[in-house]
This record gives C-alpha cells, sequence and structure tokens, in this order.
C-alpha cells in the first residue's frame, strides 16, 4: 500500500485526533515571502533558514537548492494527491532532497497535510516536512549534539501519533523509544552503501501489533524492517493507531 494512501485510508476511519507528544512547530521565515508562492520554494526557504543558522549558506531559488561549502542541497517536490476526502482537503507529497558534493545522494520523504481548504493543508505539508526531515537534517548538516548508537549517529524528526492510546506506553519520542526501534534495524543500515542512510517508517498499530504500514531505507520499500518492527510488543491501544517517524542515520568515519 502507497504511504499515501495509508495516510488517506487511516483519516477516514479514524475517529480522534490525538496527538503523543506535543510538537514543536517551524519559526516564522525570517526573510520576505513576496515572490514565493510555491510549495517547493517556501519549503526551500525554511530548510535555507534552519542551515543557515549555522553555516554560511547561499540560497538559489531559480534552480532550487542551497549551497554550503563545497555541497549543493537541491530539493523536488512530487504532488501524490491533491483533492478532497470527506470534508477535509488533502495534499500529499513526496520531498526529494538531493546532496551533491564528492557523491550524490537523494533523501526521500512522503508527507501529508489536511484542512478545510487547499492553501491549508499545503501549508500543513510543509510545517509537517519541516519538523520531520528538515529540522534533522539541519541538525546533520549543523553537527548538532545526537544520540549516537553502535557508531551510528541519530537525527530524528517529530514523532508522529494519530490515535489515542494507554498511558504510560513506551512511545514517549525519548532516547529510549528511539534505541528500541533503531537497534534492531542496525544490520540493515550497516549493510546499505551510503554514510548517510534515511529510515521513514510509517505504521498502523491495533491490540500491540503492527497489522499494515510501510517502512523505507534508502528510499526503497523494506519489507524487513517492516517485519522486524512487527517483531516488537507495541502499546495497547482500544482502535487503531497511525505511528510515523523519520531517521537521518549517519554512519561514523572509522
Amino acid at each position: 500500500m502507497k504511504w499515501w494512501l495509508i495516510f488517506c485510508t487511516f483519516f477516514i476511519l479514524s475517529c480522534s485526533d490525538t496527538p503523543g507528544v506535543e510538537e514543536k512547530q517551524p519559526a516564522p521565515l525570517t526573510v520576505s515571502q513576496q515572490n514565493i508562492d510555491t510549495v517547493t520554494s517556501t519549503a526551500l526557504l525554511y530548510l535555507f533558514n534552519l542551515v543557515n543558522s549555522a553555516n554560511k549558506a547561499e540560497l538559489k531559488k531559480k534552480q532550487n537548492e542551497i549551497i554550503v561549502g563545497g555541497t549543493k542541497i537541491g530539493l523536488k517536490v512530487k504532488v501524490e494527491f491533491d483533492g478532497q476526502k470527506q470534508n477535509d482537503y488533502i495534499y500529499a507529497a513526496g520531498f526529494e532532497v538531493e546532496i551533491k558534493n564528492s557523491q550524490s545522494i537523494k533523501l526521500t520523504t512522503g508527507i501529508i497535510g489536511s484542512g478545510p481548504t487547499r492553501k491549508v493543508a499545503q501549508n500543513a505539508c510543509i510545517q509537517q516536512w519541516v519538523t520531520t526531515f528538515a529540522n534533522p537534517y539541519a541538525a546533520l548538516i549543523n553537527q548538532a549534539k545526537t544520540l549516537s548508537i553502535a557508531q551510528l549517529n541519530i537525527y530524528h524528526g517529530s514523532m508522529g501519533i494519530k490515535g489515542t492510546m494507554e498511558n504510560n506506553n513506551w512511545l514517549t519520542g525519548d532516547d529510549k523509544m528511539i534505541k528500541k526501534i533503531i537497534t534492531p534495524l542496525i544490520p540493515l543500515i550497516n549493510s546499505n552503501e551510503n554514510n548517510i542512510v534515511p529510515i521513514d517508517i510509517k505504521l498502523i498499530v491495533h491490540n500491540s501489533r503492527v497489522i499494515d504500514g510501510e517502512c523505507r531505507i534508502g528510499n526503497l520499500v523494506s519489507f524487513e524492517i517492516l517485519k522486524k518492527l512487527k517483531q516488537l510488543k507495541w502499546p495497547t491501544s482500544s482502535q487503531k493507531i497511525l505511528f510515523t517517524q523519520f531517521y537521518l542515520i549517519e554512519k561514523q568515519h572509522k
């Protein structure tokens, strides 16, 4: 099942919308948006502000790229769904960041936004991309302090939970939760040829187990990751829960 179909299906079937943890919203843009009217350019501007806070970066709006030292960071947005589902407007898109220096790496995240209008849904999609991908990627570029496991630096976006579940469960968004999820995936991460490995997790959980979902590593769908995550004991819930989180894994240089 495609990632955006999982989201759309869950939006229709779910009867509540309770976040697991409070998510920090991106800071307001600090430069003029007068000539910025596309999802791509607006998202790129958010990323530029985050990267430029610790680096002397250059923004090339016509090329949709940022230049940091000898590295070019390009952004493309591919719309997957743009329309209404019941009473909500849904805007789902794949955000592809291409990093070009001595090698070329593409990091893709699927993001969905919803709202009463198309404009609100688009803006929600951008905001979600910032908290999901741009924040951890900027932290990686800026070499911020982060959790390390088995010579892997773990940068993660905001955890997303849609639905209600019992209190005192382990989906808390802390380091202990991250270790529980990432540790069984270490062999798969180490077998990936790239130094920066993206992992995108989208799961539907019910009765302490994963019943559906889509997981990706290195932009490719991974049934191995889904299988390993199904082996974990997930929190108990009275209804289906949608759990999402994106990780950027940086291999430490030996």
